[in-house]
């Protein structure tokens, strides 16, 4: 898509001078409440390539940018262990959390070496949904959530995901390999898109029930909307049917086993009621 490889290069430029991390060691937060129990979200923005699609604070990847920001991030945790914080949840999103491996892992370490952690949530990508990335974030990672978008390859190739994250048919099997590592997997898909139908929306929904072991995984499905008045499900259905395809979709066997998280642009310390 000429769009996203644009949007990439003109972020990458602008980046150059406007993503500067600069080391602080002012305490940002109030003490925590006694007795409250917290989690912690830690963003990570670095993307091999922007979607056009995203709204989320993202940035071209540049490992000299992306590890003195990992490393920062950890710098912060223990700011806030020094202010007498503890979390019983991490979750990473992005960006793509999973884009320097190594760091999250040291991260997540750092984590539950020094909070009573007992869930890490994490963003990915499907082209991580391999060895080494499977083997490291099996016992790391409780629930992870993948951004498909669609299986549908004719959307993918609009979106130019295929060449970057595999064909639809790729990506289910993937997915079908490493839901049995994790406590809980996520699909985020994608809703009304230009050229998506009501057709290709629930046939991506037969595909997730198809590709996950149901015996022990409760799938979770997370739609985002796509920010356009031209998409095909609500330029030939209306508004009346768009809500009838997701209220469709809720009554058909995809439990939730967790809540969905939305996902925030920085670090960030929310109360678990």
């Amino acid at each position: 898509m000429l769009s996203e490889r644009m949007l990439t290069g003109i972020v990458k430029n602008i980046t150059k001078s406007h993503l500067i991390i600069d080391p602080t060691t002012e305490k940002f937060l109030p003490g925590p409440e006694p007795g409250r129990k917290y989690m912690l979200y830690l963003h990570v923005p670095f993307c091999e390539v922007l979607c056009p699609y995203c709204s989320f604070n993202r940035y071209p990847f540049r490992e000299t940018t992306a590890r003195p920001y990992f490393k920062n991030l950890r710098r912060e945790m223990m700011m806030l262990k020094d202010m007498g914080y503890d979390f019983e949840s991490l979750y990473f999103g992005g960006g793509t959390p999973t884009i320097l491996l190594d760091e999250l892992c040291r991260t997540i370490d750092m984590a539950g070496e020094n909070f009573n952690i007992k869930e890490v949530a994490c963003e990915t990508n499907p082209n991580h949904l391999v060895d080494p990335w499977l083997s490291a974030l099996s016992g790391r990672v409780n629930r992870l959530s993948v951004g498909v978008q669609s299986f549908n390859n004719e959307l993918l190739t609009q979106m130019d995901r295929c060449k970057k994250y595999g064909s639809g048919e790729e990506i289910l099997e993937r997915i079908g390999n490493a839901a049995s590592r994790f406590d809980s997997l996520n699909v985020d898909m994608i809703f009304n898109f230009p050229s998506q139908t009501e057709e290709i929306l629930l046939d991506d929904i037969e595909k997730i029930k198809q590709c996950l072991p149901s015996d022990h995984v409760q799938p979770a499905v997370c739609f985002k909307r796509h920010n356009t008045q031209d998409g095909a499900v609500a330029r030939h259905h209306g508004l009346q049917s768009r809500v009838r395809v997701l209220q469709d979709a809720r009554r058909r066997p995809l439990r939730r086993r967790y809540p969905c998280i939305q996902a925030r642009n920085r670090m960030d310390v929310q109360p678990l009621e």
